[in-house]
């Protein structure tokens, strides 16, 4: 078999597992760069690919390209029609990241509610409220160009998740009265609701843009707005009412409780306020 052919098939796969558009996309990327470099997939390649990704990516690079190898590895290993010209092999061993005792780069709740009030103020309601879904529910960007009207009127939106896990994302009462509200004013009473200007579905990357437009507008550290920064929020928030982090875990369609944990920590700013009141002497 072809290599492009292999990454065509294993493209499909990926897609049949109900896995999202962006995983979808890193895995067959690495796909690609592997066969690239190397024509045949074996231990000693492996090994030389793995170094390769060391020498040239930040840690999580790293791992999500051994991720994506293994997950070749484990689709061709049930492969019924490779025998002849494949060899079981054992997978990548990811490297261990180094945990941070903070988290960076999270919008800090005043600037949250900042954004907010500035887009309302300004009648970028479609803006207001995708960033108030963010922040409220603790949707990923990729999920939250899924939601419908019919979201809104339920008050939940169920997906799948990676690997086809379902999860179902709960949206606060008050903020679907709110939303409905404008989106029917909007002549919008089915259907999808993250719509641009020509009545399309936003991208991710054009949510991430248009956010980097507004933290310059008004004021905010560009470094802390950007999508997955409001999952963070709805997080932190969520922890500074409840400790039910199981809760959390589900909430955010986190596999282990381990991953939430993060949120138990302090950011870098919280972590400096409370230097500067503590440490007196």
């Amino acid at each position: 078999m072809k290599t492009r052919e292999l990454i065509k098939e294993f493209e499909k796969h990926l897609y049949e597992r109900h896995l999202s558009e962006n995983t979808v996309r890193s895995y067959t990327f690495a796909t690609r760069q592997f066969f690239k470099k190397f024509r045949k997939l074996n231990t000693t390649n492996l090994n030389f690919y793995k170094v390769f990704l060391i020498d040239n990516y930040k840690p999580q690079t790293v791992n999500s390209r051994i991720r994506a190898i293994n997950c070749l590895i484990d689709y061709l290993n049930d492969k019924e029609d490779c025998a002849d010209w494949y060899k079981p092999v054992k997978h990548l061993s990811t490297i261990k990241l180094q945990q941070k005792t903070y988290l960076e780069n999270v919008i800090s709740k005043g600037d949250y509610e900042y954004l907010k009030k500035c887009l309302k103020r300004d009648d970028r309601l479609r803006w207001y409220f995708i960033v108030h879904f963010m922040g409220s529910t603790g949707v990923r960007v990729s999920e939250l160009i899924q939601m419908k009207i019919e979201h809104l009127e339920t008050g939940y939106m169920d997906i799948c998740s990676k690997a086809g896990k379902a999860r179902r994302v709960l949206i606060p009462e008050k903020l679907c009265k709110e939303a409905l509200a404008w989106y029917y004013s909007q002549g919008i009473t089915s259907g999808f609701i993250i719509l641009n200007n020509r009545g399309n579905v936003i991208t991710p990357r054009g949510i991430g843009s248009q956010l980097k437009y507004f933290a310059g507008k008004y004021k905010i550290k560009e470094s802390t707005v950007y999508p997955h920064s409001f999952r963070h929020r709805f997080a932190k928030n969520f922890l500074e009412k409840s400790s039910d982090i199981a809760l959390l875990a589900d909430l955010l369609g986190h596999d282990s409780i381990e991953t939430t944990r993060i949120y138990l920590k302090k950011t870098g700013p919280e972590q400096m306020n409370m230097i500067n009141k503590i440490v007196t002497w």
